[in-house]
């Protein structure tokens, strides 16, 4: 039998743990499904339409349809819309101390994912500490505070710590970059070269052209002497 040679070859340690879509698999279940299991779906509807935009059809995968994306998200977070959906649970009936306390514990659990996978910058050992402090926080408690099962991308917030404990950085790393070219894709595949419909293969490539010739636009229109050397970094 003969072997085959892989396409690529990436040593494990250079392999980034797509801190994006760690930020949006857990904070989605945190906020679509823990807050709205401990402080009730109407409220959680009321509140979520405060945040709620209208997503582009053909610019996301399926979660774009059911899931909150990264602005969203972050809207979520940064307008303390978790406080207002206690304060709005609160002007009903009064809430269990049990309540408040995994209202808090959650809400924390979101400002940590926010600020550590989204990060640009570079980390300190403190940072790193504190981060690790929180993955091991969120992992002996998730079960208990939401009522859902381990899944991979919580076990996977462990390799998160170790990339950036190794290199020092994380969300510098991060796959946004790579999500905005999928929406620049989808728009070229969706959108233009309608005149191949019924021969994906042909629009795909089509789509691909289109989409590396505007990437390459900006070198391509400085002078020769003024281009830099590619990258060889991570």
């Amino acid at each position: 039998m003969r072997r085959r040679q892989p396409l690529l070859s990436i040593p494990p340690e250079r392999i980034v743990p797509t801190p994006l879509h760690l930020f949006l698999g857990i904070s989605n279940r945190i906020i679509l499904d823990a807050f709205s299991e401990l402080l009730g779906k109407e409220l959680m509807e009321t509140s979520l339409k405060s945040i709620t935009t209208i997503h582009s059809a053909g610019c996301g995968g399926k979660s774009d349809l059911y899931d909150l994306n990264g602005p969203e998200i972050s809207k979520w977070i940064k307008k303390q819309c978790g406080a207002g959906l206690l304060a709005a649970a609160g002007a009903s009936s009064s809430i269990p101390a049990t309540t408040k306390a995994s209202h808090s514990l959650l809400t924390r659990w979101l400002q940590q994912l926010h600020h550590c996978l989204l990060r640009s910058g570079d980390w300190t050992a403190a940072d790193i500490n504190a981060w690790r402090t929180a993955v091991s926080d969120i992992h002996s408690n998730w079960r208990a505070e939401t009522s859902q099962a381990a899944f991979p991308k919580l076990h996977m917030l462990h390799h998160s710590v170790d990339f950036a404990e190794r290199h020092r950085f994380l969300g510098r790393a991060s796959e946004a970059q790579m999500e905005s070219f999928h929406a620049q894709f989808n728009t070229l595949f969706h959108d233009h070269h309608l005149n191949q419909g019924s021969n994906t293969a042909e629009r795909l490539r089509r789509s691909l052209a289109d989409a590396t010739l505007r990437a390459v636009q900006p070198c391509l229109a400085q002078p020769p002497s003024s281009r830099s050397p590619p990258s060889t970094s991570f």
